[in-house]
């Protein structure tokens, strides 16, 4: 396997791979691969591989995702570290924090705000995916 920084010709392979793999799973549809490619865009976005952002320095990764699939490259839920998505400091299952050197998140404290390319309404979705193949929306397997 070879890991490499994303190139501009490989997004839209990216994004049909995101959608596919997040279509009918938490709501019908998808909006993830819309989320990706505002992301691109956006300062926060960093395209890394854990050991190349070990090497750049970073102390610690935070994701959105599913914890027991996650839970295999060693991360664990943000909220254990005090780390929450929201003001009212509610565990979100699928807000994940894995620490690249033992011990920094020890003593930090926060609050985690998603990013503006998070928030995409159903309209913007449904103008982004014109430009994929059609398909139909279904029931959620694990909606939230």
């Amino acid at each position: 396997m070879t890991i490499r920084q994303e190139q501009r010709k490989g997004h839209r392979a990216v994004e049909e791979l995101v959608r596919d793999a997040f279509w009918d799973i938490y709501h019908p549809g998808c909006y993830e691969h819309l989320v990706v490619h505002r992301l691109r865009d956006d300062g926060c976005f960093i395209n890394h591989s854990l050991s190349m952002a070990r090497e750049l320095g970073i102390k610690a990764v935070f994701i959105e995702g599913d914890l027991a699939f996650y839970q295999r490259c060693g991360f664990s839920s943000a909220d254990m570290y005090g780390i929450y998505e929201d003001e009212g400091r509610t565990p979100n299952p699928c807000f994940l924090a894995k620490e690249l050197s033992p011990g920094f998140l020890e003593d930090k404290r926060g609050i985690y705000r998603k990013p503006c390319p998070y928030f995409v309404t159903d309209e913007d979705v449904e103008a982004y995916d014109r430009f994929f193949p059609p398909r139909q929306k279904g029931v959620p397997s694990r909606p939230v």
